[in-house]
């Protein structure tokens, strides 16, 4: 089953409710909450109280949206661990290193490396699992560099994107040998210079792209993120898009 949802930081101005309202008048299912605004890094307080307000409205927590990246120490571990926790949800988004993989070299990675490791093994402790963020800059920012690190961190997933850098052949390719371990989709439509498009533009790819998602056993998430000039109205319409193809 995959569950259509939203990444709160599409609306980074909205407050929790209003975005929990506009969820559900998408007709969405789920929201990943982001640790930038809404859910900040270690404020329990606020992640059980948006955990409450999210459940009491029938919906689900995909995932926790840290920023907390491998290796570097802009953002505390322990204190993203707390906020999903209170959150209640099973995933914490993490990203991989703060360097694009060619200009990385071999001392970054391991160091990405190890401390993937051992951060997954106490989010294991808690009940949690990491996913990585599939982003540029980092060390998953193609197909090539994502699998690379994945093979040498089993323990952790993937949150795949598309690249709208690369071709379309590319990401199609790269989706299909990512697919044993992914975790959830980020579902946004954009041009390769990154100018934002409806969903609808992209049914095509995206229809693709889902149904090798749904071959998957278990479930998972596909968020919308980064909709049209931040517009509501536009994410109305792009939700209607997403569980169109979800159908």
């Amino acid at each position: 089953m995959i569950f259509p949802g939203l990444c709160s930081v599409t609306f980074r101005k909205l407050t929790p409710q209003q975005i929990i309202d506009l969820v559900v008048q998408a007709g969405l299912q789920a929201i990943e909450w982001g640790g930038d605004v809404h859910v900040s890094h270690g404020d329990v307080e606020t992640a059980r109280r948006v955990r409450d307000l999210t459940q009491s409205a029938g919906l689900k927590i995909s995932s926790y949206g840290s920023y907390y990246r491998a290796g570097g120490v802009d953002v505390s571990f322990a204190d993203a661990l707390r906020s999903a926790e209170a959150l209640g949800t099973k995933t914490i988004r993490v990203w991989a290193g703060s360097m694009g993989s060619e200009e990385a070299g071999q001392e970054i990675f391991s160091t990405v490396v190890a401390d993937l490791k051992k951060t997954s093994a106490i989010a294991a402790d808690h009940g949690m699992s990491l996913a990585l963020e599939f982003h540029d800059g980092t060390l998953t920012d193609s197909n090539e560099a994502a699998l690379r690190l994945l093979e040498a961190v089993p323990e952790v997933s993937i949150i795949w994107q598309p690249k709208t850098r690369f071709e379309v052949v590319y990401r199609r390719e790269g989706l299909k040998k990512l697919l044993p371990r992914l975790s959830n989709l980020h579902v946004f439509q954009w041009e390769p210079d990154f100018g934002r498009l409806p969903l609808a533009n992209g049914k095509g790819e995206w229809t693709e792209y889902l149904a090798l998602a749904k071959t998957l056993p278990g479930d998972r998430f596909a968020l919308l993120e980064f909709v049209v000039d931040d517009s509501p109205e536009v994410f109305l319409k792009d939700a209607a898009s997403l569980l169109s193809l979800l159908s």
